[in-house]
Order: structure tokens, then C-alpha cells, then sequence
């Protein structure tokens, strides 16, 4: 049965790019969380207000680093459901590596995020503390 799905998937491509697109996005999660996730664990762990804070700022931050992802899962949408026009332009693995490349330029910048984020909210605590 799993061979009859994949070959479904690959053989009708107009309605199996939601499931490409889903398993990118959840792929690109997944690594996202596997680098980042160390940095917010020990954050949390140490201080959830200093995490709170730290996360405000950097929502604010991010908007760099997640418009390289949506732009990593639009190609990888594009590439599924009309490979022979863009095949024209770049070869499969030129592709692949415009693809990771977009994936490492929103890894570092969601890292110069937080890192900001946090360089901040050490600020803020440590103008809140002198002033206690």
C-alpha cells in the first residue's frame, strides 16, 4: 500500500504538492528546532521571564529569517508542480543547493534573532536590576 501512495504522489502532482510542501515545512522545522532548540531549553530552564522577554523581542526580529523559509518551501512548491520549467534554468542538484542555501540563510538569521533578543533582554534585566 505505502508503494501505491508514493507512486500516487509522484505521478499526480497536481493535487500532491500540499503533501510535498507539508513534509518540507516539517523537515525545515524539525532541523530548525534540532539547532535552535538547545538555546531556548537552556533560556527556559534558567529563567522563564528572561525567556519571555527574550521571545518578544525576538518575534520582532525574525521576520528576515522566516521570509527565507516561506521563499525555501515556495521553491520547493514550484520546483514539485512544474520541474521542466525550472529545470531549464538551474540542474536538479543546483536546485538542491539553492535550497539548502536558503535553509542555512534562515538558520542564521532566526541565530542573529535570538541572539539579539537576548543581548536585549540582558539589557533591560540588568537596567531593571540597578535601578532596584
Amino acid at each position: 500500500m505505502n508503494e501505491e501512495l508514493i507512486k500516487t504522489i509522484f505521478h499526480e502532482r497536481q493535487w500532491s504538492w500540499s503533501v510535498i510542501v507539508l513534509l518540507s515545512v516539517l523537515l525545515t522545522l524539525l532541523l530548525r528546532a534540532i539547532f535552535l532548540g538547545g538555546i531556548l531549553r537552556s533560556m527556559k530552564i534558567r529563567n522563564r521571564s528572561w525567556y519571555r522577554r527574550t521571545l518578544t523581542h525576538y518575534q520582532k526580529r525574525s521576520v528576515v529569517g522566516w521570509i527565507f523559509f516561506g521563499l525555501l518551501n515556495l521553491i520547493v512548491l514550484l520546483l514539485w508542480t512544474a520541474e521542466s520549467q525550472f529545470l531549464k534554468y538551474f540542474s536538479t542538484r543546483e536546485w538542491f543547493l539553492i535550497l539548502v542555501g536558503l535553509f542555512l540563510l534562515s538558520l542564521f538569521f532566526h541565530l542573529k534573532a535570538y541572539a539579539r533578543s537576548i543581548v536585549e533582554s540582558l539589557e533591560e534585566n540588568i537596567s531593571m536590576d540597578k535601578e532596584l
